[in-house]
Formats: C-alpha cells, sequence, structure tokens
C-alpha cells in the first residue's frame, strides 16, 4: 500500500508542478493537469483502503492503475497483457508477486523521474507468468519477473 501511495504522490506533485508552471499563460492547460491530479488523487484514495474492505488488488488494475499514474507524471506509457485472453485464474501468490513487482517498479520509476516511455508486457512463458517493464530513464536494464504459474 505505502508503494501505491508513493507513486500517487509523485504523479500529483508532477500535474501541480505543471499546472503552477501553466497558470500565468495557459489556464485551460493548468485547469486539465489539476483535473488529472484530481483523478490520480481519487484512484490513490481508492487503492489505499484497507485490506478487509475488498479482496486482493488483481493485476488487471494495478497495469491500469499504473499506466494512469505514469501518464499523468508524463511518462507515456503501453500495457500488454497477453494472458488475459483466456487464462486460468492464476494463484494468489502469483497474482501478488506481480502486483508488487509492477507497483515497486513503478515507483523507481516516477522516483527517478528521468523516463519519457515505459512499456509493461505480461506474458505466458511455459509454466511461467513473465511480467517485463521497461523504460528510457536512467539506464537500468528492463525489470524481468517470472512466477510458476
Amino acid at each position: 500500500m505505502d508503494d501505491a501511495l508513493a507513486q500517487a504522490l509523485a504523479a500529483v506533485a508532477y500535474q501541480g508542478s505543471a499546472a503552477l508552471r501553466c497558470l500565468p499563460h495557459d489556464p485551460e492547460a493548468a485547469r486539465v493537469h489539476l483535473e488529472t491530479l484530481t483523478e490520480v488523487a481519487r484512484h490513490a484514495l481508492w487503492a489505499t483502503r484497507p485490506a478487509h474492505d475488498g479482496p486482493p488488488a488483481r493485476l488487471a488494475g494495478v497495469l491500469e492503475r499504473a499506466a494512469a499514474l505514469l501518464l499523468a507524471a508524463g511518462v507515456r506509457t503501453t500495457v500488454t497483457d497477453r494472458t488475459a485472453d483466456g487464462t486460468p485464474d492464476r494463484r494468489a501468490v502469483v497474482e501478488e508477486a506481480l502486483v508488487t513487482a509492477v507497483r515497486e517498479e513503478v515507483l523507481n520509476v516516477l522516483q527517478r523521474g528521468t523516463a519519457r516511455r515505459c512499456d509493461i508486457e505480461v506474458s505466458n512463458q511455459g509454466g511461467s507468468v513473465r511480467l517485463v517493464m521497461t523504460n528510457d530513464g536512467g539506464g537500468r536494464p528492463p525489470l524481468t519477473v517470472e512466477v510458476p504459474r
């Protein structure tokens, strides 16, 4: 939960700064940044609700929120989930491992603040689910996680 909140706060800070820079010369652009900031804050409130209020986070929802947070921070993001069609439900431990990896890497991308593009791909690889996250900031190798199904 702390990582999701940190991701959201980084995106809120970015959007707030952008709105302030735009306000004197382009109020419409400032309004757009403030609308995005509000949406990110709403996502953060939803993401930080206590665990007993609902089921554990699912990868599809986390991928969607990660893309929204990265986009709000100015990082163009593509998400390709090749496991979404016809794959049987993953074990909870697999979902949790993938969700944690996505959240951690999104936080890393936002904290470094140099990426302008991020690609996230999830696929089936034999008996495993493979997550690969690449970005153009910081010169780090892509994050690759394989979790047995």
